[in-house]
């Protein structure tokens, strides 16, 4: 990653040895600066395709584009949440064109189903083994927005985390023990807040027990009260300091498959061993990586505008009959799909309300259900 010229503040660095310790091996990634509303928006609003790019060059990890792409579609229904024997059922397996925007895993609640579009099990089995030459292999998963099942939209942003070692997979989330859907959800946020992570993981181990009954190979799925019992999580709210633009769940999420990618250790070491770090660590840490991602994310956005510039140019070129494709109406065409991209990519204007959906309802008792749900300390988790 030498072409990014990332230099760190050891000034910083070397003022706490605990810190030190912990944080040496992403030294080379982290930059000095400010991680401003601009940048972090930048991060949270990236297409998968960029997101795709950067995770497969820090990790040298093949894309999913590389395999014969068929989708798959697991559910559950919540409706018997009290039902502790409650089975995911499988749905449908079909071929799909691949889009690149589209994320890999995408969860979906619609209704009373909990949802997960995720690859089907010869084309996970496929991936899987196209980087079995990891220790670990890094598998984004988007939770989509309540209202939309459209899978270019991310609300918060997590991980399947697969050991090619010891064939177990993790379930990731910089939050803990997965809430996202818990603030759309007053009903089963009142009676049972740990649901979704419990029926999350019921569907994940279906669909890895399909795996392995397909591939031969015994996959293990850990479940987070195994190896997260104490429910540590990296998504803090931290008011007043400089990365205060609304929660990091992307960078956290890079950050924490980056550690485990460069340290090889378990999930679970390598969790307690980031939430161990003091506040104005964390968010020294957090504010230096986000900064470091965003120098590598500038000149893939601007490819990726040019993408875009080239493919709406082809569209809206295919509806205007040749004999009209004039000088002048090549320049208004030039001009409206120049402001349409910008106005997309538009990260200085104030306007909150178009940014990533993930931030929580702030009543008293949605942050009464998070501290009984977290049991740790003051600081509320800022979704996002």
């Amino acid at each position: 990653m030498s072409e990014l010229n990332i230099n760190f503040n050891n000034n910083f660095l070397f003022s706490h040895a605990n810190f030190e310790s912990v944080i040496q091996p992403l030294i080379p990634y982290l930059e000095t600066g400010i991680c401003t509303k601009q940048i972090h928006k930048k991060i949270s609003r990236c297409k998968y395709s960029i997101l795709d790019y950067i995770t497969n060059f820090l990790f040298n990890q093949k894309s999913f584009e590389n395999t014969d792409w068929y989708c798959s579609t697991y559910s559950i229904n919540l409706e018997s949440k009290y039902n502790k024997n409650i089975q995911a059922n499988f749905q449908t397996s079909y071929k799909d064109k691949y889009d690149k925007d589209n994320w890999p895993v995408c969860i979906i609640k619609n209704n009373k189903d909990l949802i997960i579009d995720i690859p089907a099990i010869n084309t996970m089995c496929e991936y899987l083994q196209l980087n079995n030459s990891n220790k670990y292999t890094f598998i984004p998963v988007s939770f989509c927005p309540p209202f939309t099942n459209d899978k270019n939209i991310s609300g918060h942003y997590t991980c399947l985390i697969i050991d090619n070692q010891e064939n177990r997979v993790y379930f990731f989330d910089p939050n803990g023990w997965t809430s996202y859907f818990n603030d759309f959800d007053f009903d089963n946020n009142f009676y049972d807040i740990e649901i979704y992570q419990r029926y999350l993981e019921k569907i994940f181990e279906k669909y890895f027990d399909d795996l392995s009954e397909y591939s031969g190979i015994k996959y293990n799925f850990v479940s987070a009260y195994q190896w997260n019992f104490r429910n540590l999580y990296l998504n803090k709210r931290f008011s007043g300091s400089q990365i205060d633009n609304g929660g990091n769940c992307v960078a956290l999420t890079i950050l924490f498959f980056h550690y485990l990618f460069l340290t090889k250790l378990s999930p679970k070491n390598a969790l307690e061993k980031l939430s161990q770090l003091e506040d104005k660590y964390m968010i020294q840490l957090v504010n230096d990586y986000s900064v470091g991602l965003n120098r590598f994310i500038e000149p893939l956005l601007e490819e990726y505008k040019k993408e875009l510039y080239s493919k709406l140019y082809d569209e809206l070129s295919l509806e205007t009959p040749l004999n009209m494709q004039t000088n002048k109406w090549k320049n208004i065409l030039d001009i409206e799909i120049t402001e349409r991209i910008n106005k997309m990519f538009n990260y200085d204007d104030d306007d909150d309300d178009d940014d990533n959906e993930d931030e929580p309802d702030k009543s008293n008792d949605n942050i009464k259900s998070q501290k009984i749900s977290n049991n740790t300390d003051n600081i509320d988790m800022y979704f996002f």
